[in-house]
């Protein structure tokens, strides 16, 4: 059924029929007032605000309410600067990351100690946008940390070729000191904490072919001290083998987005290895992964507050 407004008038019409001898009585136009009827038999008062109302939102809702899901970042901004009031604001969820828009959220100030509150808001007209992690993202997450076959790790070097970032000059000999940017010393400062260099493409990729040739040889690993770097010394165990030696790095570079269309940050990459038998096992870990995933969500909430000019809160409501 269509509702119009000779609906509601038919409503409020039964309703007065209901009450012939009766007078409506209203305390204002304000629609937070209620509405009665007053019964001149019995002096009897009758709330009748519900059912005027219910006959009212059917032909159109009194407040905005409910929740939109936006699937980008600017989506959720047009959406914010759409509806947004001087009661607006944004919250920031950084354990399950999202970014929320309240329309109708409370009055800025101290609460009423008595009566009505005038700043109470209903707060359930929202819009959410969840950060979703880029394929990349995911990708590294689900091998960083786990112990690989040399098969399994070239594989997956091969596969993730163009997250690779290979080390400026500074990175990779320290020279260029005075034109080093604020990021590249930040990044020596992970190398020299954890006693290594970072290692181009290049030598990884020499590194997962080499694997390859000797795979069906006999492994012993030796350590640099020094520079924490590694070597694997293959040892002939059929007739007319050769053996041979694989310097093993410690440290590369990636550049990745956190988050579907989101910046890339560079990331350093941890490798280690591990005897397995007569073979050798190794592991590609994420360094301070954490701590870009946080910088990334701050830096998609830091653009809503701009680009919407509303109060940034990190919590959930």
């Amino acid at each position: 059924m269509e509702f119009t407004k000779e609906n509601i008038a038919e409503t409020v019409a039964k309703i007065v029929e209901e009450h012939a001898d009766a007078e409506v009585i209203s305390l204002g136009n304000n629609p937070k007032t209620p509405t009665y009827i007053s019964h001149h038999k019995d002096q009897s008062l009758v709330n009748v605000t519900e059912e005027i109302d219910r006959a009212l939102d059917k032909f159109q809702p009194a407040r905005r309410s409910g929740t939109d899901h936006l699937h980008e970042i600017d989506s959720l901004i047009e959406w914010t600067n759409r509806f947004k009031g001087s009661n607006s604001v944004l919250f920031c969820n950084a354990e399950q990351p999202s970014l929320t828009c309240i329309t109708n959220y409370h009055g800025e100030g101290a609460a009423t100690p008595e009566g009505r509150d005038p700043l109470a808001n209903h707060c359930d007209h929202r819009g959410v946008y969840k950060f979703p992690h880029s394929e990349e993202w995911k990708a590294w997450s689900d091998f960083s940390g786990k112990w690989k076959s040399p098969g399994e790790f070239g594989e997956f070097i091969e596969d993730r070729s163009a997250d690779f970032y290979d080390p400026t000059p500074y990175l990779a000999n320290g020279t260029g000191q005075e034109e080093a940017q604020e990021w590249e010393k930040k990044l020596a400062d992970v190398a020299a904490r954890l006693s290594g260099r970072f290692a181009t493409y290049r030598r990884l990729l020499e590194l997962s072919r080499g694997l390859e040739i000797h795979e069906s040889q006999t492994a012993k690993l030796k350590r640099n001290p020094d520079t924490g770097e590694g070597q694997i010394f293959f040892e002939a165990t059929q007739a007319g083998q050769d053996g041979g030696k694989i310097e093993i790095p410690n440290l590369a570079l990636i550049a990745i987005p956190v988050f579907e269309n989101g910046a890339a940050y560079t990331l350093p990459v941890r490798l280690a290895y591990r005897p397995n038998g007569g073979d050798v096992k190794f592991r590609l870990t994420l360094h301070d992964a954490d701590k870009a995933r946080r910088d990334a969500i701050r830096e998609g909430a830091e653009k809503a507050k701009e680009a919407t000019a509303l109060p940034l809160f990190y919590g959930t409501n």
